[in-house]
């Protein structure tokens, strides 16, 4: 029986850094494959809101996981 599922995470930021469980995974875009379970999911770029989420994962599951990152809006000063 399959104890992992696999998961192909896309950011449109390319040099986004990509975590999974506080663990480096990747740049702009990874496929993993992770054990079956709740995942934390982080993706962070300098210049962008980050993105976090919790993921679970089935076995034997394929998903895909489409991450946009917002600009951090510039404050005007006042």
């Amino acid at each position: 029986m399959q104890r992992t599922g696999r998961v192909r995470i896309a950011s449109d930021t390319p040099d986004a850094e990509i975590r999974v469980d506080g663990e480096p995974r990747g740049r702009g875009g990874a496929v993993l494959d992770l054990a079956v379970g709740g995942h934390r999911l982080e993706v962070q770029a300098s210049g962008r809101l980050p993105h976090r989420s919790e993921i679970v994962i089935a076995a034997g599951q394929e998903r895909t996981i489409d991450v946009h990152l917002d600009p951090i809006a510039a404050v005007e000063p006042g």
